[in-house]
């Protein structure tokens, strides 16, 4: 029997005194729910398995609780961590990933009725996880997302790793900033957008200077009680009929209202599978029969509504030009060295100035872009291209000298 008779809302309960919005906490306590399902709960959806596991990623500037609510939840989680449920080591790596995940085998017996390799990763910065440009990681940690029976990862120096039936799930956070640089349109058109939750929040949690997190004891055994629990449930969710002639409504309207923003299109096109993982794990939240009622799918279209009001402000960046202030550094360092020194600037010259502020995989964009705009003139072809003001020839100078 369970000790809590809704796990989501008693979370939040127990999570009150947390330096963190209520936003960052709801959700933290989703990707726990999601962690422990694994591949051991699913519905069907188009003909084909759909499991719970989830991407949430918490948006917010430095000191808005992103933090907090994420690590204080793996602090948490770690008392579970064994042969049933694996957690990804601290600060994982792109390798370690890979590593892990081969590592995190469950046999069959018990309620288990296939060998699977499922893992959640709590990630403090996701671009310490994911670098920005690295597509090949990207596209893996899509492959992965989908639940694939065979994952298969190779190269030609680091070997190779195998998870049958993998399973992934993530927790992490990064500022508005970072998401830009790592959700690149590359990395948009790969899918990884498509299958992320991006939750903002900027609420101010006001704590006493000297207090302490302090938290109830009887409710924190209570809640790894029932987490423990959900450890073990297998099956298959079925949606009753009432909620089932809501879902198919609210399909009706294309799940609306969607997100209007272009910059979500991606989002949008698989925004219904994350939906019906939320029901799964909202269901998961009461009860231990894999059953759905209508009120799970009500609380969803409530919750997701009110975190895609937010979006928006996460991805105000994205899109705009990324190579904006690497362009005006670079111009003015073409000027610099027009009016100092009576000559153009070599191609070499700017890779080793601009190098501090611009990755190497960028920096040949970044001279493009500013030679393809004509904000400069050029001289010659990659790699020993000379930079001019715009307007300007090297004879003129020399002229006017």
């Amino acid at each position: 029997m369970r000790k809590c008779d809704n796990w989501l809302k008693s979370w939040l309960e127990y999570s009150s005194a947390w330096e963190a919005p209520e936003r960052f906490r709801l959700w933290s306590g989703i990707a726990a729910i999601s962690a422990v399902m694994q591949r051991k709960l699913f519905t069907f959806v188009k003909g084909q398995r759909l499991y719970a596991n989830t991407y949430i990623l918490l948006i917010g500037a430095p000191g808005s609780g992103k933090g907090n609510a994420m690590k204080y939840l793996a602090e948490w989680l770690k008392d579970l961590d064994g042969e049933l449920f694996r957690i990804a080591p601290d600060g994982i790596t792109k390798r370690a990933f890979y590593i892990s995940l081969e590592g995190a085998k469950q046999l069959p017996g018990g309620d288990l009725s296939l060998e699977q390799h499922s893992m959640t990763a709590f990630v403090e910065e996701l671009g310490v996880f994911l670098q920005p440009g690295d597509n090949d990681f990207i596209y893996s940690l899509c492959r992965v997302f989908d639940c694939p029976s065979k994952f298969h990862y190779k190269t030609a120096h680091a070997g190779e790793n195998f998870a049958v039936n993998a399973s992934f799930s993530m927790l992490s956070a990064c500022t508005p900033k970072a998401l830009k640089d790592i959700f690149t349109s590359d990395a948009m058109e790969l899918g990884i957008s498509a299958r992320t939750m991006i939750i903002f929040a900027d609420d101010k949690v006001d704590i006493e200077i000297f207090g302490k997190r302090t938290s109830d004891e009887k409710l924190e055994k209570d809640l790894k009680y029932d987490l423990t629990r959900m450890l073990n449930i297998t099956g298959e969710y079925t949606f009753d009929d009432e909620a089932a002639k809501a879902l198919i409504s609210w399909s009706r309207t294309n799940f609306g209202p969607q997100p209007k923003d272009p910059r979500f299109e991606h989002y949008n096109s698989r925004r219904f599978i994350e939906i019906i993982k939320l029901i799964m794990i909202f269901s998961l939240s009461k009860r231990d029969e894999p059953i759905i009622l209508i009120d799970e799918v009500n609380e969803v279209k409530s919750i997701i509504l009110e975190a895609e009001r937010y979006m928006p402000r996460a991805i105000e960046t994205l899109g705009a030009n990324p190579l904006l202030a690497q362009q005006q550094q670079a111009i003015e360092l073409i000027n610099l060295t027009w009016v100092s020194f009576n000559k153009a600037t070599e191609e070499s010259d700017l890779y080793s100035s601009l190098s501090r502020d611009t990755p190497p995989y960028l920096m040949k964009d970044l001279l493009d872009s500013i030679s393809n705009a004509k904000w400069v003139n050029v001289i010659g072809t990659p790699p020993n291209r000379r930079f001019l003001p715009r307007g300007k020839k090297t004879e003129e100078k020399e002229k006017d000298g």
